[in-house]
């Protein structure tokens, strides 16, 4: 995942649009009772959302994955 990120962003660097990214949005798969709607993703809430991985096993720890890689790759990002 982090390599296709990548290439994304060479692709958006080499397109003469001057674009930039300014925000990143992802959906969670679960919240548990703690994240009913919309929140800005930080460290504690990432953790947060880690100790939710029992709830959707086969989901929860990839989207937090890629918040994680997004958040490494883009640190001027809002996540």
């Amino acid at each position: 995942m982090q390599f296709r990120f990548l290439q994304f962003l060479r692709w958006l660097n080499e397109q003469e649009q001057k674009w930039t990214i300014n925000a990143v949005a992802h959906r969670i798969v679960h919240g548990g009772e703690l994240f009913i709607s919309s929140v800005l993703l930080n460290e504690e809430i990432t953790n947060e959302l880690k100790q939710l991985n029992s709830l959707a096993p086969l989901h929860q720890p990839h989207n937090v994955a890629a918040v994680e890689i997004i958040k490494k790759l883009t640190l001027r990002i809002i996540i």
